[in-house]
Order: structure tokens, then sequence, then C-alpha cells
């Protein structure tokens, strides 16, 4: 049985007129890429009978000119038997276009280069993407790549999977276009069966990167032959994707030119008239055309109140709780809360005028992060048996965190370690880290912030702080001697360890400028400016201590924060760390101990 969805959600509408391009005369045109030139849109397709790429204009984006070809396939090559799903990057007076090839079963992605953007040369014999990687099976295709001024980088994110449809999306970086590193972490983006509408699988993506957000559009398919048009949003283009409440936001008509699937969208931001618009390729059996969905205003409707990720009805109202678990040997499981980086930010009238400045001009955030953090709570105390905070609960010292802090914190069921943001206070516009011995006198971060242990259902959980990157002896000392209870070890930090991956990934989000993990040797600390670099680098101490966390076969699990996105990796000696997102943003992870 078919799941059922309006043919639009989340303000988008489609065009009475659709389809805008493609009929029995022109045969199947898919895969849509539209780009803005001057005053004009142009539309770059997949045309199939011609086993070609095409370009049509439009003054309106509505009427388009005759398809004129741009490049063909090419048996010959041995990859282009077909030809299709591409995408094009104007770079000053060059454009640049990446491109799928197919043939035999397999996909390929190929990169060609012109200087008018209509007769196109081929850069290299071979496709620059090749599928080497377990989740890509045989195929990689459908790029869609950005040139990222800020980290002076080509950025694509591409699908991957399977040959006729793809499963999951996954992402990667190029200095020229050519030769390109994929992401460990890949995929970055799955379907969930937690969204029917893309319970199968996901697609081909497009990215806009505005207003301090990536907002990917993409393709979620119910089944491989049943397909919608949904949009999330990223930070940073590749961890924490928030799907839109109201996905999809374009599904086939029943009865339209469109019934049976929608595919690949091509959006514009149109600034000027205050509206998206969306371009899609539809399906109707074997035939599939063109059509235009319209927004009308520019909010998609991300806003706070879906983001602070309301507790209703025993569960938060959007999914943003990482779910894992792992087994041990307990006699009866248990389940655990993991929040970091909630950041809260409150002040108080006792507070400087810059402290309240700050505050008032991050006032929405404010409230949005009181918000998660109370809805973290409550799903806390009605489904777990703990909430573990690692850190940074507060942006900074004012009065007011302090006294919601001291509040926060008096809960029983709460185990709390700190981070660098504890710390913080405001002199003048000045911020300055204070010391431990201060941080303690304050008596809102509880008896010992900086190490603290507690046995819960068999499981010892122990909190040390290593919020400015590094570790103490003592603080060894004191985790070995609980180890000596011999219980299985749950370790609670703010910054996580070294690990490659982790690193890896690190290093992409902060575009190459740290990884901001605990334990990084001189290799992996080479490319940091040097400040980060000194300010990172582990004391003897530090590496004395991740050695023995590394060493010891009674610490389970890592829970960390601090870099802002979720992960989760194992480390050499076999204790998985789980890396928890941003708190405030309603990121949380439940973890089942069995």
């Amino acid at each position: 049985m078919k799941l059922s969805f309006p043919e639009t959600n989340g303000g988008w509408k489609k065009y009475e007129g659709n389809p805008v391009l493609g009929d029995e005369k022109l045969g199947t045109c898919f895969d849509v890429l539209v780009l803005k030139d001057g005053d004009e849109y142009v539309m770059h397709f997949s045309w199939r009978p011609k086993k070609a790429l095409a370009m049509s204009r439009s003054k309106d984006g509505i009427h388009w000119s005759e398809p004129r070809i741009c490049m063909e396939s090419d048996p010959e090559c041995g990859w282009m038997d077909d030809l299709n799903r591409h995408c094009i990057v104007r770079r000053g007076e060059e454009w640049h276009m990446w491109f799928t090839g197919q043939a035999r079963g397999y996909s390929w992605i190929g990169y060609a280069v012109s200087d008018d953007g209509l007769h196109w040369r081929r850069v290299g014999d071979q496709p620059v993407m090749v599928s080497d990687r377990p989740y890509e099976g045989p195929s990689v295709m459908n790029p869609f790549v950005m040139w990222d001024e800020d980290i002076k980088l080509y950025r694509m994110w591409y699908a991957a999977g399977e040959t006729y449809e793809p499963r999951v999306l996954a992402y990667a970086t190029s200095p020229d276009g050519i030769h390109w590193d994929k992401l460990p972490a890949n995929p970055i983006f799955v379907g969930s069966r937690e969204h029917p509408c893309e319970q199968d699988r996901v697609g081909a993506c497009q990215v806009v990167k505005c207003d301090g957000w990536h907002y990917m559009f993409y393709i979620g398919y119910e089944d491989i032959d049943t397909a919608r048009i949904c949009v999330a949003r990223s930070r940073n283009g590749i961890t924490n994707w928030q799907r839109l409440p109201e996905n999809p936001i374009v599904s086939p008509t029943i009865g339209g030119w469109d019934e049976n699937a929608c595919y690949k969208p091509s959006v514009i931001r149109d600034e000027e008239n205050k509206r998206w618009l969306l371009w899609y390729n539809g399906r109707r059996k074997n035939a599939e055309y063109i059509g235009l969905v319209i927004h009308e205003g520019l909010d998609l409707g991300f806003s706070p109140a879906h983001f602070t990720k309301m507790y209703v009805k025993g569960r938060l109202r959007v999914p943003c709780i990482q779910k894992n678990s792992i087994h041990i040997g307990l006699e009866k499981p248990i389940k655990v809360m993991h929040v970091t980086d909630s950041h809260i930010l409150p002040c108080d009238e006792i507070d400087n005028e810059y402290k309240k400045w700050l505050v008032g001009r991050f006032g929405a955030a404010q409230a949005d992060t009181m918000d998660a953090l109370k809805e973290q709570i409550a799903y806390a105390e009605e489904n777990c048996d703990l909430m573990l905070h690692t850190g940074d609960l507060i942006d900074y010292v004012t009065k007011g965190s302090v006294d919601i802090a001291r509040e926060v914190l008096q809960n029983d069921k709460i185990l709390f370690i700190t981070g660098n943001h504890d710390y913080v206070e405001i002199k003048g516009e000045n911020w300055i880290p204070m010391n431990r011995e201060k941080v303690k006198s304050l008596g809102y971060l509880g008896g010992n912030p900086f190490f603290h242990s507690r046995v819960y259902g068999g499981v010892n959980f122990v909190g040390i702080d290593n919020s400015n990157h590094q570790v103490e002896d003592w603080q060894t000392a004191r985790l070995q001697a609980e180890a000596q209870k011999g219980l299985p070890i749950v370790l609670l930090l703010h910054v996580p360890i070294f690990e490659q991956s982790l690193y890896e990934c690190g290093m992409a989000y902060t575009g190459g400028n740290s990884a901001y993990l605990m334990g990084c040797d001189e290799e992996h600390l080479a490319p940091y400016p040097e400040a980060l670099a000194r300010d990172q680098r582990p004391t003897t101490a530090t590496k004395r201590f991740v050695e023995y966390v590394n060493s010891e076969s009674l610490i389970k699990a890592v829970v960390a924060g601090h870099v802002h996105f979720n992960f989760e990796s194992t480390l050499p000696g076999g204790a998985v760390q789980y890396v928890t997102g941003l708190g405030f943003n309603g990121e949380a992870r439940e973890i089942t101990i069995t």
C-alpha cells in the first residue's frame, strides 16, 4: 500500500501549467539543473533519447527555448555508454562540469570545461571519481558541486550505492576539481525509517548555502519506484542534518503527469522577488518531463518553533536523538541520554552592560537554547535512567547562567563534567578563562566538576575535566583507582580523544583549521595555526592518559562533545567513542547499555 502525502507541503505550490519542458516529441528529460545567467535562466538536463546533456534558456523559468545538445555519450571510451546527471559551476569566464558516465551496470563521475557554457571538452580520458568504498557499491553519480571561497576548495555532494537509483549521499572536496578527497565519515546522509517518505533510500541533491546554513534539497524514496522531494539543513553541510518537519515538500499528483515519482530538485533562491523556485523531473509510467514548484517567501519553515525540538507525548517532536546500543554484559539494561554543548546564556540585572548586550544580540538563540535543554531533561526524566552532560552547559559566566546551571545540576539524575565555556568570565569586554579553583569556589558546577564517578546499574560512570585539551596525572591516577572496582566504565569527557576518522571529519568541518581533539600528535597538529597547535599539543601527562584509556579494557565507551557534530568511532583499545552534536540545537543521544 502506497503512502499518501499532499502534492505539496510547507508553502510550496506546483505551477498550474506543468510540465514546463518536455513532451512526447522531446522524450524523457530528467535530472535538471537551473542556473541564473544575467536576466535569463539556463536549464541543463539529461536527454535520454539522445544519450546526451542539453541546455535551454528562459526569461521567466516557465517558457523555454528549443534544447541544444552540449555533450554526447562516448561508448568508445569504455565508461560513457550513457551520459547524464551533471552539474555546472561558473568561475570567472570558465565553466566547469561534473557529469555521470554509465556503462555495464556501473556509474562514474567525469569532468569537463567550457569557455561559453555550451561547447564542452572533457578533461582526461578517465573519470575523476570512481566507486572505491563499500557504501558506494557499483556507482558514484549525481554530483552537485560548489566552489567555497572561504576554504578555497570545490565541495561535492554526490549519490552512491546503486546504478538504477542510488542509496546514500556522500561528500568530497578538491582543490582543482580533478583530485577528490572523500570524507572518511561518509555517507553523510541516509534514508530513515522514521521518515516513511525516504524509508527505502535517498538520492540526488542540491545544496544552497545561505543565512549561515546549508539547505539540501534531495530525493526521498518510499520504495525504488516512488520518489518525493524533501529538504534538510546543516550548519556545515556535512553533519547534524535537520529535516524539515513538513517533508516531503513535493509529491506526485494523483492522475497527473508526475503521478509516479518526483525526482532531482534544482532550486534558485530568488532574493529580488523573495521566493524560491524549484524545478524537478516528474514521472508517469516511462515518461519523464520537467515541472516547476514555487515557494513564496524566503523562510522555508525552519523556524525556532520547529527546531527547539519540542517534547510532546513521550518523544521529541522531530527526530533529533541519535539512538545507539552497546553490549557489555549487564544483567538488566539501562538507558542514558547524552547531551552536550547547551551554551545557555541568560543574563541578570546585576550583570554588566556588555553581557546584557551580548544576551540581547543572541536573544532568539537564548530562548531556543533554554527550551531545548528543558525538553531534553524532560525526555530523559521519562525515558532514561540517567542524563550525561559533557560540558559547555553555559556559554559564559553571568549571574543568570550561574543561577540556572546551579538549578539544573541539583537534579540527581544528571551527571556533569565541565567544558571550556563553563570557565569563561567576562570582565568589561574581555573574555577570561577562570582557573579551576575559582570555578570550584562558585559552587554552581557540583562538588567536584573536574573529576567524579557514580556507579549505576553495574556501570561506573566517570567524568574527567579535559576542557583545555589536557589531563593531569592526578586525574589519570583517580581513573586507575576507579578501574580497580572491576566494573565496566563509561567515561565522560568534554573534548573527544583523537581517532583518525574523527580527526578527518573535524578538519573537514572547520575547513582545515583544527579538529579540536585531545591527544593529536605532531603530524596531525601540523596543519593547525600555530596558536591552536600550541594550545592543543598534548602534555606528557595527557599522553599518558590517552595511552591508559586506549589500553584499559574496562573502559567500554567514551561520551564527549565540543566539536558540535555527531560522530561514532572505535578507539584503539576497543571502546566506542560517541561524540554528540549541539545540545542547543536540540541534538542528543540515547544509549542503551545491555
